[in-house]
């Protein structure tokens, strides 16, 4: 038999009164103010989420930009010894070699191979990485004939004991664009990279001035670890003289180098407005770069006459300035019909954490409206009948739990669909506006 209670031996006329004319009204009146908040915040709701995916695919972006490959050795010869600390005025004077070309003199001279005798200064140095390599790939790239090349190197690598196979050699008659470096930043299948540039001849003279060079670049951690030289070189950016401006600073707010560490510029015959407007960002007091005059270099001022090609060796130029403790690089070549831009550094870049999730204070509120709503009808309920019992107000308890369990699952699974939702509309929008701009180059 249930034992009943009077409302009025469990509760006092005081608590009554203090219940439903206080507590009831202002707990309805919190209810109520939610809701209303609810409702007016729903309308943010859109810029909310727009500005969270918007603020994510920037961080993608900027995280792509930052991709990179290390250059872990590299040598060079050029007609001028010494040529970069000269640039830098690290050593001697600065050469100014305009509209010169300048051979490898000294090939000329040497009685023995010319090719050993370039392989001795460009290969046999990097001997203990290479072999330190389970597996190189090795991109060849020369004017000379490729049946000559391909054997003299062979010899060469036999004959010192070189980790250079016949078999991983891909040859080719024209040195290719340096942005070739971002294929091999998406290529995560190749780890190992040597890269060799021979631009000479020994009979006639070249339309412009000779250099070769060897750079061997990984990503294999392990060779990494064995390594004391570890230059990152960030993903280039390939842009046109119409578009320079923009790109250079969407580039620059990259961060692949932070703009107070960019402390060298390298340039390769660009084209006079490009110049300008290079040189007008790099030297702004207010872009935040701190670059002196005296470290910007042309090198067709330095180097004579020079091609697309030589944007390598700007490359191995930089890399001295790196190893010279002369902290980021920034290099902006003529490529045919495209300009770019590359950055290096002895720093990995820092990549600001992705946000994960939006401030969740719209379903909050709701569902505390929602929560406090339901308390005020249970109240509501229980104290509109005469007469209760034990087992009723458990059944009360029993209802309220699930109708507010139900309330918090539904509003979870609503805003989870409309964020859902959201995100296709952007990634969607986001599309339709890289198509515009797409058409409208």
């Amino acid at each position: 038999m249930c034992i009943r209670y009077s409302n009025d031996a469990v509760f006092s006329q005081f608590n009554l009164i203090f219940i439903f004319f206080i507590i009831m009204p202002i707990l309805f009146g919190l209810s109520v103010m939610g809701f209303l908040y609810s409702f007016f915040f729903y309308e943010k709701v859109d810029a909310l989420i727009f500005n969270h995916y918007l603020k994510n695919m920037r961080l993608n972006w900027q995280s792509w930009c930052q991709s990179s490959i290390n250059l872990i050795d590299y040598h060079y010869i050029t007609g001028i010894d010494n040529v970069s600390l000269k640039i830098m005025r690290f050593e001697g004077h600065s050469p100014t070699n305009p509209d010169k070309v300048i051979p490898i003199s000294i090939i000329r001279e040497n009685d023995r191979s010319p090719l050993f005798y370039l392989f001795d200064k460009i290969l046999l140095p990097m001997k203990s990485k290479l072999n330190i390599l389970s597996s190189v790939t090795i991109f060849l790239n020369t004017n000379q004939d490729q049946e000559v090349i391909n054997n003299a190197l062979m010899s060469y690598s036999q004959l010192n004991e070189l980790n250079i196979h016949q078999s991983n050699i891909t040859f080719s008659n024209t040195i290719p664009s340096i942005d070739k470096i971002n294929d091999w930043i998406d290529d995560n299948s190749i780890q190992n990279i040597l890269l060799i540039n021979l631009l000479f001849d020994t009979e006639t003279q070249l339309q412009v001035t000779e250099y070769c060079c060897a750079l061997l670049f990984s990503n294999d951690e392990e060779v990494l670890n064995q390594s004391p030289l570890k230059i990152n070189l960030f993903r280039s950016l390939n842009t046109n003289l119409t578009n320079f401006n923009k790109d250079l600073e969407y580039f620059l707010d990259s961060k692949q180098v932070q703009r107070g560490k960019i402390n060298q510029a390298w340039t390769l015959y660009l084209p006079s407005p490009a110049l300008h407007s290079f040189k007008a960002t790099l030297f702004d007091p207010n872009s935040g770069i701190k670059l002196e005059p005296n470290k910007f270099y042309q090198l067709e001022i330095n180097l004579g006459k020079l091609d697309y090609s030589h944007a390598w060796l700007a490359l191995s130029l930089a890399a001295d300035g790196i190893v010279k403790e002369q902290k980021g690089q920034i290099i902006a070549t003529q490529n045919k019909d495209s300009i770019n831009i590359m950055q290096l550094s002895d720093k990995t870049a820092y990549t600001p954490t992705k946000e994960d999730n939006i401030k969740g204070y719209y379903p909050t509120i709701t569902c505390l409206s929602c929560l406090l709503l339901l308390f005020c009808i249970c109240l509501t309920i229980i104290f509109s009948l005469e007469e209760t019992d034990s087992e009723f107000l458990m059944q009360i308890g029993v209802f309220s739990l699930i109708a507010g369990l139900f309330i918090i699952g539904a509003i979870i699974v609503g805003t989870l669909y409309q964020r859902s939702s959201k995100e296709d509309d952007f990634i969607e929008m986001w599309f339709e506006e890289q198509d515009k701009i797409s058409n409208s180059i």
